[in-house]
């Protein structure tokens, strides 16, 4: 069996560089990743890694989001969508980011998304 290279970067380093709800493509990703695309194409057809949001696309995307959450689960920790966010919001510097719910969570990841 093919030993698949690994992700090397954590999940800072992605947040840093995409927000969660930016959708990427392959070559993206790979570069976030700092792997080759043809690891990601491995990891696809065997069922690993992060999942595309849709594998019936020619050019598969992928939600930053499920990416940190996959590179968290690779190191011991699961977290849901909302974890996520505050992570990224906490990089960002809003205070109080700590105590929000996940409604003001989703209400700010509304307000950063649109385009604009």
């Amino acid at each position: 069996m093919t030993n698949l290279r690994v992700a090397t970067v954590t999940p800072t380093e992605v947040l840093a560089r995409h927000a969660p709800w930016d959708r990427i493509k392959s070559k993206a990703l790979a570069v976030a990743l700092n792997t080759d695309p043809a690891t990601l194409a491995a990891w696809r057809y065997r069922g690993v890694g992060p999942a595309p949001i849709s594998a019936t696309q020619k050019t598969p995307r992928y939600l930053v989001a499920d990416v940190v959450r996959w590179l968290l689960h690779q190191l011991g920790t699961d977290a849901s969508h909302e974890d996520v966010l505050r992570m990224h919001f906490a990089q960002l510097g809003l205070d109080g980011i700590e105590t929000a719910t996940p409604a003001q969570l989703r209400s700010l990841e509304a307000v950063f998304s649109e385009p604009g």
